[in-house]
């Protein structure tokens, strides 16, 4: 969800020192800019842009690029700084790129913007040999696998354990076959939320005390119920068959992992 995102960022600023500190590097204007995204300020972040600031610059020891960040945060920032120059392909330490950051974040529409840039690099591979289209699999996310075929992902090539989006499907599908009925759910006590499709590709949920909160799906997310996790996953599944995916990858590819795993 966008708020893990930006509580993520904005606690690795801290680990980072002060403004100060990251200035002395020779990027002030770039690290101000930096932590405009990372607090959701487009206004603040615009000006910095039109001042100077680098908006490739990345920041360490994570070497986040604005744009990696923002992916996590809001449309209208990664607009902005694709919109300025920033690099679509960039990657951060672990090797995960800004398509990848995207699909964590769990905003459809944050993927399909970046989808548009035609110099995007669809079958980047990160950590254990990931692409994004194999992270929007595991997370059961229909509407990023339809976007992500559509524009072109290469559904057949294996991660570097040998396994192809189709198989990490069928996987996931029946974990959530294996999670308890609804009403298996109330008899256990685990806490159930309804939810109800915004237009902006997030959900209304209802909570028990009556109040209401509009969400995102994303990875953090554990609130889907037996019969959306099914249904989610069923979808990317008929997905993906339809282009032709296959259960052996044509292609294992080198995990670019540095030690961390995604």
């Amino acid at each position: 969800m966008k708020w893990f995102s930006k509580c993520m960022v904005l606690g690795m600023l801290c680990l980072a020192g002060p403004v100060s500190a990251l200035a002395s590097e020779g990027g002030g204007l770039s690290s101000e800019l930096y932590q405009a995204v990372a607090g959701d300020d487009a206004e603040r972040a615009e000006a910095l842009i039109e001042a100077g600031a680098d908006v490739n610059r990345a920041q360490r020891p994570w070497e986040l690029t604005p744009l990696l960040v923002a992916v996590g945060v809001s449309a209208e920032l990664t607009d902005l700084l694709i919109g300025s120059g920033a690099d679509v392909n960039a990657r951060e330490r672990e090797g995960v790129t800004v398509l990848m950051k995207a699909v964590h974040g769990g905003d459809a529409a944050i993927v399909r913007r970046l989808l548009e840039e035609p110099d995007l690099d669809l079958d980047a591979r990160g950590p254990r040999g990931n692409t994004a289209l194999t992270y929007a699999v595991l997370y059961g996310y229909p509407e990023m696998v339809d976007a992500l075929v559509e524009r072109g992902v290469n559904v057949n090539v294996a991660r570097a354990d040998g396994t192809t989006p189709k198989t990490l499907a069928r996987h996931m599908q029946g974990l959530a076959e294996a999670m308890p009925k609804e009403a298996e759910e109330r008899r256990l006590g685990i806490p159930h939320a309804r939810h109800h499709k915004q237009d902006d590709g997030g959900h209304e949920k209802h909570l028990a005390n009556g109040a209401r909160m509009v969400v995102h799906e994303g990875p953090h997310d554990h609130h889907r119920t037996r019969a959306e996790a099914t249904s989610s996953y069923g979808r990317v599944l008929a997905t993906l068959a339809e282009a032709g995916a296959s259960i052996e990858g044509l292609e294992v590819v080198p995990s670019r992992d540095h030690g961390h795993h995604h």
